[in-house]
C-alpha cells in the first residue's frame, strides 16, 4: 500500500510540467553538416533551416547538428541563461557574444568537469537590446532533441530541486522494492524474488542513466566511465528483464519456443552493447538506434509471450501481461520521440518513466499472486500431510486392536478346548465376533471418510474452539461419524468411563447448552 502511495505520488509529480519563462520567444533554425565542412568563422554561410517550434528533434544522427537561436529583448540583462533541456549529449559547443565579441563554452559528457545541473545545460548568456543570435554545435551518439528556452537563476534552482526530487523519489521506490524481494528471496529460499530483485536494481540504475543522473557534475565521473555506465545499464535491463521472464513464466517447460527467442534476444542486445562498445572505443561514431531498436523490438516479444502464458491457463501471467503492456506503451512512445517520429511534450517525453514504474509494481503484485498462490498450495500439503498421518496413526491403532482380538480369540478357544462345552462356546465366539464384525464396519466407515471429517469438521472447530486438545478433537471427529461411546472406547482402546470424562471436558469447554453430540452434529 505504501509502494502504491509512493507511485501516485510520484505519477502525479510528473505530470505537473515548470514551465520556463516564455516572455523571450526563440528562434530556431538548424542545418545538419553532412561533409563536416561547416566552420564557426564561416557561419553566415550554413544553410540553416528555420522551423517554428522552441525544440528540435532529428532523431539519431552521426553527423554534427548546427543551430542558430535568436531572440529579441527589450532591455540589456546578464541575469538569464541559456538553457538547453538535455543531459545526455557527446559534446555541445556553445558561441554567445559579450562585449563585442564571441565565446564559446564547452559541456557534454565527453568534455571533463562538464558544468552539467541535473534537469540540462546551463550557460550564462549576456542579452543585448534588440536582436540576439546564438550558436550550438552538437555531436552526439544520443538523439538530437533539445528544448531552448531562457530562465533566470530563481528558475534553474526550481527545475534542480524538481529533478532532484525525482530522482530521490525514483530511488527510494526502487531501493524499497529490491529490498523487500531481497528479503522475500532469502526467507522463502526462491531465486525468483532475487532475480526479480536484480531487475527492479537494473531497471532503476538504466532508468537514472536515461535521466542524465550519471553525468551530474556533483558525482565528478570520467567521461569515459559515464559511457559504459550508461550503455550496460541500457543493455542489462533489457537482459535481466528477458532472463526474469523466462523464471518467472518458466518458458523452458511452458513455451519452448518464446523461450528460444528470449535467449535469442538477450544474445543480440548483449552483442550490440559489445559492438557499440568497441565501434565507440576504436573511434567510430556510432549511435543509440540500434541499442534502442533491439529494446522495442524485446518488448514486444515479452508481451506477446505474457499473452500466450496467459491464454494457455498461466493466472500469474495476468499482472505480467498488464506490467508489459505499459511498459511496451511507455518504450515505444519514447523511442518514437527518439526517432524524431512524433512531437515531443512534457507527457510522452516523461511517460516511459511512468510506464517503467507501473511495470515494476505490476511485476510486484504479480510475485505478490505468485507467492499467495504458494502460501495456498503450501496450506493445503500440510492439510494433506496431517490427513494422512491421522489415517496412518488409524491404521496402527487398527491394527492394535485386530492383534487384541485375535490374542483374545485365542484364548477363549483355548478355554473352550478345556471345558468340552465345544458348542456353547462357538456360539459366544461367533456372537462376539459378529459385535466386532459391526464395529469394524464402522471403523471402515470412519478410515473412508477421515479427511473428510479433518478437513471441513476439524477446521471450523479448532477456528471456533482453539483450547480442545487433539485427543478431544478425536473424540469430536468419532461423534460426527455417529459413534456410540462403547465404541469411541473400543476404537480408542480405553474404557467407556474415561470416553464419557473426555465428553464431559469437551462440552465443558465449548460451553454447549445442547448435548455434546447435537452441537458436533450442528457444527
Amino acid at each position: 500500500m505504501k509502494i502504491c502511495l509512493l507511485f501516485i505520488i510520484v505519477t502525479t509529480f510528473l505530470t505537473f510540467n515548470l514551465q520556463a519563462d516564455d516572455i523571450h520567444k526563440i528562434g530556431i533554425s538548424y542545418a545538419i553538416d553532412i561533409n563536416h565542412e561547416y566552420q564557426f568563422d564561416k557561419r553566415t554561410e550554413i544553410p540553416f533551416q528555420e522551423i517554428h517550434q522552441e525544440y528540435l528533434n532529428l532523431g539519431y544522427h552521426t553527423d554534427a547538428i548546427w543551430i542558430k537561436a535568436e531572440v529579441d529583448v527589450s532591455k540589456s540583462t546578464n541575469e538569464f541563461f541559456f538553457r538547453i533541456d538535455k543531459t545526455l549529449t557527446d559534446s555541445l559547443t556553445f558561441y554567445s557574444q559579450e562585449a563585442g565579441f564571441w565565446k564559446e563554452q564547452l559541456v557534454g559528457i565527453k568534455v571533463e568537469n562538464s558544468n552539467t545541473y541535473p534537469s540540462g545545460y546551463y550557460l550564462p548568456v549576456q542579452l543585448n537590446k534588440g536582436h540576439n543570435t546564438f550558436y550550438i554545435r552538437v555531436v552526439s551518439n544520443f538523439s538530437h532533441l533539445y528544448e531552448l528556452s531562457l530562465v533566470d537563476r530563481q528558475l534553474i534552482e526550481k527545475f534542480d530541486y524538481r529533478q532532484n526530487l525525482k530522482h530521490g523519489l525514483l530511488l527510494g521506490l526502487f531501493i524499497v522494492i529490491v529490498l523487500y524481494n531481497l528479503f522475500l528471496g532469502v526467507n522463502l529460499k526462491d531465486s525468483i524474488y532475487a532475480y526479480y530483485a536484480l531487475h527492479g536494481l537494473i531497471i532503476m540504475l538504466s532508468l537514472l542513466s536515461l535521466e542524465g543522473f550519471f553525468s551530474q557534475k556533483y558525482l565528478n565521473i570520467s567521461s569515459d566511465y559515464i559511457y559504459f555506465i550508461i550503455t550496460i545499464n541500457v543493455c542489462l535491463a533489457s537482459v535481466i528483464s528477458c532472463w526474469f521472464c523466462i523464471k518467472f513464466l518458466n518458458l523452458r517447460k511452458t513455451n519452448p519456443a518464446f523461450h528460444v527467442i528470449m535467449i535469442s534476444m538477450m544474445v543480440l542486445d548483449l552483442a550490440s552493447f559489445v559492438g557499440l562498445f568497441i565501434m565507440q572505443k576504436l573511434g567510430y561514431q556510432i549511435t543509440y538506434y540500434a541499442l534502442t531498436t533491439v529494446t522495442t523490438i524485446y518488448c514486444v516479444f515479452a508481451m506477446l509471450t505474457g499473452l500466450i502464458s496467459y491464454r494457455r491457463g498461466n493466472e500469474v501471467a495476468k499482472f505480467y501481461l498488464m506490467g508489459w503492456t505499459v511498459y511496451f506503451i511507455g518504450i515505444i512512445s519514447q523511442a518514437f520521440v527518439l526517432y524524431g517520429v512524433i512531437s515531443p511534450t512534457y507527457l510522452n517525453k516523461n511517460f516511459y518513466i511512468i510506464a517503467i514504474i507501473s511495470e515494476v509494481l505490476l511485476m510486484s503484485f504479480a510475485l505478490a499472486d505468485r507467492y499467495k498462490k504458494i502460501q495456498k498450495n503450501q496450506r493445503t500439503l500440510k492439510d494433506k500431510i496431517a490427513n494422512k498421518q491421522e489415517n496412518l496413526d488409524v491404521v496402527l491403532l487398527d491394527n492394535r486392536r485386530r492383534q487384541n482380538v485375535q490374542e483374545k480369540i485365542i484364548d477363549q478357544l483355548k478355554v473352550i478346548n478345556k471345558s468340552g462345552e465345544i458348542e456353547k462356546g462357538i456360539k459366544s465366539l461367533i456372537l462376539e465376533l459378529s459385535h466386532q464384525k459391526i464395529s469394524d464396519d464402522k471403523q471402515l466407515h470412519f478410515q473412508e471418510n477421515i479427511e473428510e471429517v479433518d478437513v471441513q469438521f476439524l477446521k471450523r472447530l479448532k477456528h471456533m474452539h482453539p483450547q480442545l486438545t487433539s485427543t478431544e478433537l478425536e473424540v469430536c471427529s468419532l461423534l460426527k461419524l455417529n459413534y456410540s461411546t462403547k465404541e469411541i472406547a473400543s476404537y480408542r482402546q480405553t474404557s467407556e468411563g474415561a470416553v464419557k470424562t473426555n465428553k464431559s471436558r469437551i462440552k465443558k469447554k465449548i460451553g454447549s447448552e445442547v448435548s455434546l453430540n447435537e452441537y458436533v452434529m450442528s457444527v
